[in-house]
């Protein structure tokens, strides 16, 4: 029996010819996953700082990302047979859904250069390092990873690049569209993941990112995501832009605790643009919201689905 509940699945509804809307379905979200709506970004966005939280374990989180948000899988109650599922999906979408999109002979190439981006995954996007690697030429290259993000496997984050020129880096970041997948391809189990945690940091950093783009598909605050970094090494894994310009960090840590040290990317954007910067948290594996300073939180990455 699966250990999670019954789930419902989103509806996709049909309107006539010019007043129809165009939304991206991603697998589901934790909340979704419960039967409930997350208030994350409500609270993200609001002069409040009551965000809702559980007593989320690391062994759950750990469940959470290893079994991703893919209805199938969630049905399925062994690694071994969501496994099977994620292999059989991956390559369903590369011998179909790609071949559909465009008449290509790099078939067998494309496994491994999905291997290579889910190693790379929460870093910005190297062609030429991809192409060496691989042994890909890059303009092929490019159009590989052009049909991946067209499918949907992998998502593009965009930077978020202020008028300072020369001193953000104006390259996106990847992500893929669910952690369940990356953990596959990255061959990755939940016991792997739950006795070292330095194996984590760039799936955990998936999993919220992409917990957090999917709770923007379907809320009304307008909110575009991108990360930011600078030549120098300071950086925010997300930033969210509201419609009059206003700013919110995010930043993701695997710890338990939180120092002040962790804010040292968000108090950068803070001082780029004290005007415009509104709240920043660092959501992390612990169970406690902790206000560091102002518009600062340490908020427990539950926040994400609590009830």
């Amino acid at each position: 029996m699966s250990p999670f509940p019954d789930l419902t699945l989103p509806k996709v509804s049909e309107s006539l010819a010019g007043r129809s809307e165009v939304h991206h379905l991603w697998p589901l979200s934790q909340d979704e996953i419960q039967g409930q709506v997350s208030t994350f970004l409500t609270m993200l966005t609001s002069g409040l700082s009551s965000f809702k939280t559980s007593g989320t374990s690391w062994e759950t989180i750990v469940t959470r990302m290893r079994v991703g948000g893919y209805p199938e899988p969630l049905a399925r109650a062994s690694e071994a047979r969501q496994e099977k599922w994620f292999a059989s999906y991956i390559n369903a979408i590369l011998q179909k859904d790609i071949r559909e999109l465009a008449n290509i002979e790099g078939f067998v190439q494309l496994p491994n250069l999905l291997e290579l981006i889910a190693g790379r995954v929460g870093s910005i996007v190297n062609f030429a390092d991809l192409s060496r690697t691989s042994g890909i030429p890059q303009t092929t290259l490019q159009r590989y990873y052009t049909l991946l993000r067209q499918v949907f496997l992998v998502v593009h984050l965009p930077a978020w690049t202020p008028n300072f020129e020369g001193r953000v880096i104006k390259a996106p970041k990847v992500f893929f569209n669910d952690a369940g997948i990356l953990c596959h391809l990255r061959g990755e189990s939940i016991g792997s993941l739950r006795h070292d945690r330095n194996r984590v940091g760039a799936i955990f950093e998936n999993f919220a990112v992409m917990e957090i783009i999917k709770q923007l598909s379907w809320s009304e605050l307008s909110l575009k995501p991108y990360h930011f970094r600078t030549h120098k090494g300071q950086e925010v894994d997300l930033v969210l832009e509201g419609r009059t310009k206003q700013l919110y960090g995010v930043e993701v840590k695997t710890s338990s605790s939180v120092t002040s040290q962790d804010f040292k990317g968000l108090r950068y954007l803070r001082e780029m643009h004290p005007k415009k910067f509104t709240k920043g948290v660092v959501l992390y594996t612990g169970d406690q919201v902790i206000k560091f300073e102002d518009n600062l939180y340490a908020v427990p990455v539950s926040a994400l689905w609590a009830k």
